[in-house]
């Protein structure tokens, strides 16, 4: 593609080599030397079929690829450098409700064009005819794919929001993987694992007696009870005249000059 194209693409995802990524691959098969553009976040993921990344063993197997995975996908982003509008019949499929097109333009800037079929609902943030700096086109195209997604998907029968459908996941984990246990003992595995097997083991009694008699004190230690006691003789406290208060009532009164 031409080097706007590429640059768009390194900033749409990631570039991950298929054979080695644990994610989600979309359809796309890990052979070896084979990559496209990916992006997670805490709520989606995203594996793109970019049409120049979709390799095959000749020219049949990769139009084939390429017309397997990209004609069925119900969002598609179209790049295209014509001065003619994009024809929807370009690729022939019952799917794409959705078509995101990009027309670059001689000032830099970016022409967005949206075609959806009348029973998707509205999205955002990008509209039809929008006029976008190259800076935020990939992030703005990203977010309004996933939301075209949403709104295609809430036309569906039985259809659930993600949330639901996270919702429905974590209930299912904790039905499946649940244990009893104590939450102490929950913290212990979490971040000590060895300190589990301590929470079991019961204290035994400290039966050893150690008596340590010395000149100055006696230690006595029994079942961990320590008494300390003094056999020297204590001392009478010490009185001192000048500090303790004159109850004397004959004592003369200090006079001052003034």
């Amino acid at each position: 593609g031409s080097p706007p194209y590429e640059e768009f693409l390194t900033h749409l995802g990631w570039q991950v080599e298929l054979s080695k990524h644990t994610g989600f691959r979309g359809g796309l098969h890990p052979l070896p030397n084979t990559y496209s553009i990916y992006y997670a976040n805490e709520l989606v993921e995203i594996m793109f079929h970019v049409a120049t990344m979709i390799d095959g063993s000749n020219d049949e197997d990769r139009l084939r690829k390429k017309t397997r995975h990209i004609g069925n996908d119900e969002v598609q982003i179209i790049w295209t450098e014509h001065y003619h509008e994009y024809d929807r019949s370009t690729i022939a499929t019952a799917f794409g409700d959705v078509l995101i097109v990009i027309h670059p333009l001689p000032n830099g800037l970016y022409r967005i064009k949206i075609d959806k079929t009348s029973q998707t609902t509205n999205f955002g943030p990008l509209f039809d005819g929008a006029i976008v700096d190259k800076l935020i086109l990939p992030e703005l195209v990203r977010a309004t794919a996933i939301n075209a997604s949403r709104a295609r998907r809430t036309t569906l029968n039985n259809h659930c929001e993600f949330y639901e459908e996270r919702h429905r996941i974590i209930n299912s984990i904790i039905h499946k993987h649940k244990r009893e246990t104590t939450y102490e003992e929950f913290l212990a595995q979490s971040f000590t694992p060895l300190a589990a097997k301590t929470l079991d083991e019961t204290p035994k009694p400290n039966s050893q007696i150690e008596r340590r008699d010395q000149s100055s004190n006696a230690v006595n230690t029994t079942n961990s009870n320590v008494q300390i006691g003094s056999q020297r003789q204590r001392q009478p406290t010490r009185n001192f005249p000048f500090l303790t208060p004159n109850n004397n009532n004959n004592a003369p009164t200090p006079i001052t000059r003034r």
